[in-house]
């Protein structure tokens, strides 16, 4: 599923309490998955992601009647982070019975001390599980 700037949101933040910074972020291309992320304070610190945001649902007959697959991925794009650096993972939930999924909090390690998190709101009906056969076809 395509998603729109407004079903996300991304902040940068010290593990363990600390120091958090909000973020912005714009359509790198057309697809609905690709992000140009901006974290800083205004007033000088800032820090460059590149994200990779996938959620995609799946219906089935039997249990689990739901899945949903979230894919995020992050890119460092500073030099002082190693830039290229690159972090990424794929989750899956399994649900029993078909429910709206409401929204996904994802979080990526990408400095020693910090992280990278991401929420992703799904519900008012734009998203629509899949059928497998259907999957197969887009392949």
């Amino acid at each position: 599923m395509a998603l729109t700037p407004p079903q996300l949101s991304f902040r940068y933040l010290q593990q363990e309490g600390g120091r958090a910074y909000s973020c912005t972020h714009k359509a790198a291309n057309d697809t609905g998955y690709d992000w140009d992320v901006t974290c800083g304070d205004g007033r000088g610190f800032v820090r460059n992601f590149g994200v990779h945001i996938v959620v995609n649902a799946y219906s089935f007959l039997m249990a689990p009647k739901l899945r949903y697959e979230v894919l995020f991925w992050v890119t460092a794009r500073d030099l002082r982070m190693g830039q290229g650096k690159y972090v990424g993972s794929t989750t899956w939930f399994n649900i029993s019975e078909p429910s709206v999924l409401d929204s996904v909090d994802v979080s990526q390690d990408v400095e020693e001390i910090w992280s990278f998190e991401g929420n992703i709101k799904l519900s008012g009906g734009t998203f629509r599980a899949m059928n497998p056969a259907a999957r197969r076809r887009l392949r």
